[in-house]
């Protein structure tokens, strides 16, 4: 692999689309900066310091559950794989973890319940501490365009989610033969440049 552990970011870009994959991690081209992967950053940053000039910003940042750990670092091994994550709010207690998400479609509870990213998550806190998170959360935060800018509506919703044993045990399926496909592409790149 070019990279030395595996992220949920890395394994969904491979799986949807190869071609950048390689540019980003093969070749080391870095996926150009949006409005949106701005205003992520930025409402990321007030949530996590509680600072912003925007009033309704200010006001979700406050009101927004959040637990001892803010962008806490994940890291486990499966089978000579390093795995990692990022989590939004973090309860190294308990395991809890919430991810916050910020978008102007609407999410569902079929949709946090369904979301890989937090079954990802959930797979590197049991694999590293033997246990299941005690409980899983997205927070979604409604947002809204207006004259080109990415605005906070002020609409927050809490979505509660668990993960099986049948689930994690895909996704570890998964991440090995994601990693491996990885691997084998990466040599034969690796062997036609040299």
């Amino acid at each position: 692999m070019p990279t030395t552990y595996l992220s949920f970011t890395q394994w969904n870009m491979w799986l949807t689309n190869p071609e950048d994959y390689k540019r980003r991690y093969f070749l080391g081209i870095k996926q150009e900066s949006n409005k949106y992967l701005e205003f992520g950053k930025k409402v990321d940053e007030a949530i996590e310091t509680r600072r912003t000039d925007d009033e309704t910003l200010h006001g979700i940042s406050m009101l927004i559950p959040r637990y001892q750990v803010m962008q806490a670092e994940i890291v486990t091994e499966h089978k000579g794989l390093k795995l990692y994550g990022k989590l939004d709010t973090f309860n190294p207690k308990t395991l809890a973890f919430r991810d916050y998400k910020t978008s102007k479609n609407k999410w569902t509870q079929g949709q946090a319940d369904s979301n890989l990213q937090m079954t990802m998550y959930a797979l590197i806190l049991s694999l590293e501490h033997n246990q299941m998170p005690a409980s899983i959360h997205i927070d979604w935060i409604e947002t809204k365009e207006e004259d080109g800018e990415m605005k906070i509506t002020g609409k927050l919703h809490e979505f509660e989610t668990k993960r099986s044993l049948a689930q994690l045990y895909e996704m570890s399926v998964s991440v090995i033969n994601v990693a491996n496909e990885i691997s084998e592409h990466y040599k034969k790149f690796m062997d036609s440049i040299k």
